[in-house]
């Protein structure tokens, strides 16, 4: 359709939540943000069915688990939409939906 952008969509098994260098109030009020003492990152971390949108520079880092599971690494950009589709048992990760900008 002429003067519409496509959007790119990746469905990725990361890690339960991202890391960010913004700050809290910065996400959604619903959108469980915590920055633990002395650190200069936060954890962003959706529930089920949430989303926000990237501020830019938010990753999870991949990791091989116990039992052999695998949670993907990935890099949002500004203006992403990342969504959680649901939380994966056993690993404790998530499927995230990514609506890229």
């Amino acid at each position: 359709m002429p003067g519409r952008e496509e959007t790119r969509v990746e469905t990725i098994e990361g890690s339960r939540h991202v890391l960010s260098r913004h700050r809290e109030e910065d996400y959604p009020a619903e959108v469980f943000c915590y920055r633990p003492p002395g650190w200069d990152l936060i954890y962003v971390g959706p529930k089920a069915g949430q989303s926000f949108v990237a501020l830019g520079g938010e990753y999870a880092e991949s990791f091989e688990g116990p039992g052999g599971f695998r949670i993907e690494g990935f890099r949002l950009s500004a203006g992403d939409r990342a969504t959680v589709l649901e939380v994966l048992e056993p690993s404790g990760g998530s499927r995230w939906r990514i609506d890229r900008a």
